[in-house]
């Protein structure tokens, strides 16, 4: 049967996404060295290299100096994690 089974392509599982369509990148203030890298929906793949060198400026210099990434911290939400 599998051997005469067409080839389909399909999209299953969870899709990480944020109500506005944007990742969360950066420290959550309530919890002291939590980093988020999350939220990528899709294009996380495509986004990696750039995340990565964010995640690894916030944790080695507390700040990010590739861009600015105000418009995706978790703050935008309001206080979500009090």
């Amino acid at each position: 049967m599998l051997e005469r089974a067409g080839v389909q392509t399909t999209w299953a599982g969870v899709r990480p996404m944020t109500p506005d369509d944007r990742p969360i990148v950066g420290p959550v203030p309530s919890v002291e060295g939590l980093v988020l890298n999350c939220g990528w929906d899709g294009v996380g793949f495509i986004q990696a290299p750039a995340a990565g060198q964010i995640v690894g400026e916030l944790i080695s210099d507390g700040r990010a100096a590739t861009f600015d990434i105000e418009p995706l911290t978790i703050e935008r939400f309001g206080d979500v994690l009090a």
